[in-house]
């Protein structure tokens, strides 16, 4: 008898610890600002940036527990990163910006692009080597490690959101109407690839050579099994903008959306579960250094952290602040005819949204209406306005939120 009271001691010892190991978490970073962070490069396990708007670049060198600003020099919003090593890399974002450092971020300095349209994505092969997309389908090459900038052709004015390579050779881009580009020459030639969406595609990750994912408005998400030349529609649980999407493994893989809704796959992105929030708050960039070690940051400063392969329903998170106030995301932003606004009321009540100028003029109001708590969605249009900075209100009897945003129809 004390036997099989030992034996059903020591199971439900050993049940107890294997639940206890797969309650994975997702666990609130202090980022200690709440300016937007855009985009995470992380070139070694322990060393990583995210940069953010109003040109914020921040650092870490203790894995993401700590983060510390750096000087950046610039007020542009920097909507994309990429760090070669340790101690170069690239940060760029409105207005045709490119900052280089190359001893770890103590100095950035300024490089001529050439152009004015705004920057979204970089990657580089080496400190020499590397591209840039953004605006009006613009793709930049360097060779020298971005003393000169030369155009390449893309064959397309849509904008161009993201850049990736699976070989020194291969590599995809995605973008507006859901462009999508593929080399197979290191960057110098690209051909359009056959999306079969006409939404915008804002994100994307390959896992190897051949299986890659790509993701953006009204949750749209293909998948690829031959590198990029052919891709499927796959189904997901709503149609709120996916804005950055990654994978760990061949079936891991992860969605985070506007609304701060968190979508999961374990089998390699053919079903999606929806269930996890990140209070609410828009998540623009992920980045993972190990299959259990990963990032997500986005609006106002916020950045998750899992330590051990974080999944749904497991967010640890000690403040509810979604719960007592107002939040708003705006994508994409910079806005070249069309944004979509999610947001979150913390309870039913008169909600009124407005834009206005830089000088504080009302251009437009939204809505004027009582709205019932919870979440929110509304798309603008924005043709009719001039190139320039706006600010976007929501307020009720209670609460108040502004969003800074730019107007670019270059």
């Amino acid at each position: 008898m004390k036997s099989i009271k030992k034996l059903f001691l020591l199971a439900f010892i050993i049940l107890t610890d294997q639940i206890a190991f797969s309650q994975n978490t997702w666990s609130p970073v202090n980022t200690g600002t709440t300016t937007s962070l855009f985009s995470l490069s992380f070139p070694s396990s322990q060393i990583g940036w995210v940069v953010g708007q109003d040109g914020l670049i921040m650092k870490t060198i203790d894995g993401g527990n700590s983060w510390n600003t750096q000087t950046s020099n610039v007020l542009n919003s920097l909507y994309g990163c990429f760090f070669a090593s340790t101690t170069t890399g690239w940060a760029v974002g409105w207005d045709g910006k490119i900052l280089k450092t190359i001893d770890g971020g103590t100095s950035w300095t300024s490089q001529v692009s050439g152009t004015t349209y705004y920057l979204n994505s970089a990657y580089f092969f080496s400190s020499s080597s590397g591209l840039i997309v953004g605006e009006n389908g613009i793709i930049l090459k360097t060779t020298d490690g971005g003393s000169t900038w030369t155009i390449v052709t893309s064959n397309t004015t849509m904008i161009l959101y993201m850049i990736t390579f699976t070989s020194p050779t291969n590599g995809i881009i995605v973008g507006q109407g859901g462009r999508i580009l593929k080399t197979t020459d290191g960057g110098n030639t690209w051909l359009i690839k056959n999306s079969g969406i006409s939404d915008d595609l804002f994100t994307l990750h390959f896992m190897d050579a051949n299986n890659g994912w790509a993701a953006g408005d009204f949750g749209s998400i293909i998948k690829t099994t031959d590198g990029g030349e052919t891709w499927t529609d796959i189904a997901t649980p709503n149609t709120t903008i996916i804005s950055t999407i990654w994978f760990t493994n061949a079936n891991k893989g992860w969605a985070a959306q506007m609304d701060g809704n968190l979508l999961y796959t374990t089998d390699g992105g053919n079903n999606w579960i929806s269930d996890t929030s990140f209070s609410y708050h828009a998540m623009w960039t992920t980045c993972f250094t190990s299959p259990d070690t990963g990032f997500v940051a986005g609006n106002d400063g916020n950045m998750y952290k899992t330590s051990n392969g974080g999944t749904l329903n497991s967010i640890n998170e000690n403040n509810q602040q979604f719960s007592s106030k107002i939040n708003m995301s705006v994508f994409p932003n910079p806005i070249n005819s069309y944004a979509v606004i999610d947001y979150y009321l913390p309870q039913k009540a008169l909600c009124i949204s407005n834009l206005f100028d830089i000088n504080g003029k009302l251009i437009q109001c939204f809505s004027n209406e009582i709205q019932d708590k919870g979440k929110h969605q509304m798309r603008i249009n924005t043709d009719i306005l001039e190139n320039g900075v706006y600010f976007i209100e929501l307020k009720t009897e209670n609460h108040n939120f502004a969003q800074k945003v730019i107007v670019s129809h270059k």
